[in-house]
């Protein structure tokens, strides 16, 4: 009973409020809310879908993630300790405890891949969703502490929600809208990841972790994230170009926001003043959100 109570004592003792917020922040909560619509907006494009079998979509690939996410935060409690930007996080800080946290990583990972199949009735849907959390948890964090290659099997995890919502809503996985699909977002991980890295390269500089600055120049590292972010929006107009049934109004607005989008970021990375990097990670995350919207909701409303 002492041991219960004891239990029930840690769990309460901070009121609701800051509590829901201390699992947010453990489960990163922000991103898995974009992973989630990754995957919604992949399981649209797919063909028609039904409201309920999209939610539920979208919800399984939350789950997911939050759970990933709260596993790479127990994962890393020593690495996230040693840097400014993460010394705060609830673990470090000791203001979860690590058997909460892995209990918790367990059941949302259990019921992701339970809700994805319940929506899709598909085997390679629930393979996908394992492949993802092994990439990311097992793979890119065991590496990520080794060698700067841990990007790759990094951005593969980012870039598979899209793909497990696409084969989710029925789609075909050898579809080449399918692949592009993917590449898409492989292409949008890599510059994703980099930014991070400008923005906090003083915690890597200091830090034992291999890092692209440790071998690159800051100024290398630039032209090499507008190398990326080109890519990025050659293959963005590639993948509108063969989605069936986009109207060219759309098709136009992605098109011309994509040139916007390159030669912003070309301005601002050029310019003589000091590169604001969080700005640039706003940016590019929110012209994802809003491409996603976009053609979500055409195709929701337009079929």
């Amino acid at each position: 009973m002492r041991v219960r109570l004891s239990f029930i004592q840690r769990i309460i003792r901070f009121p609701i409020g800051n509590r829901v917020l201390l699992w947010c922040q453990l489960v990163k909560m922000p991103v898995c809310l974009l992973v989630a619509f990754s995957a919604v907006f992949g399981s649209a494009l797919a063909g028609q879908l039904e409201g309920k079998t999209g939610l539920l979509i979208g919800l399984g690939m939350l789950f997911l993630a939050c759970g990933g996410a709260a596993m790479n935060s127990l994962q890393e409690i020593d690495l996230d300790a040693s840097m400014a930007r993460t010394q705060d996080r609830p673990l470090p800080k000791g203001r979860i405890e690590a058997g909460q946290a892995l209990v918790l990583a367990l059941l949302l990972i259990s019921a992701g891949i339970i809700i994805l199949y319940q929506a899709s009735h598909q085997k390679i849907t629930v393979v996908l969703a394992l492949t993802a959390v092994i990439l990311y948890n097992l793979v890119y964090t065991n590496l990520k502490t080794r060698t700067v290659v841990a990007i790759i099997p990094g951005a593969v995890s980012g870039a598979l929600p899209p793909y497990i919502g696409w084969t989710a809503a029925g789609g075909d996985p050898f579809a080449t809208s399918a692949v592009c699909l993917v590449s898409l977002f492989i292409l949008w991980q890599i510059p994703h990841s980099l930014l991070i890295l400008l923005r906090h390269q003083c915690d890597y500089l200091r830090n034992d972790i291999p890092s692209l600055l440790k071998i690159f120049s800051e100024a290398t590292l630039k032209r090499l994230f507008l190398v990326w972010i080109a890519a990025f929006c050659i293959v963005l107009l590639l993948f509108t170009g063969m989605i069936s049934g986009l109207a060219i109004g759309v098709k136009v607005v992605v098109w011309i926001s994509a040139f916007i989008l390159f030669i912003v970021f070309c301005f601002q990375l050029s310019c003589k003043n000091k590169t604001d990097y969080y700005f640039l990670f706003i940016q590019l995350n929110c012209y994802l959100l809003f491409v996603m919207a976009l053609l979500v909701g055409h195709k929701l409303y337009f079929g």
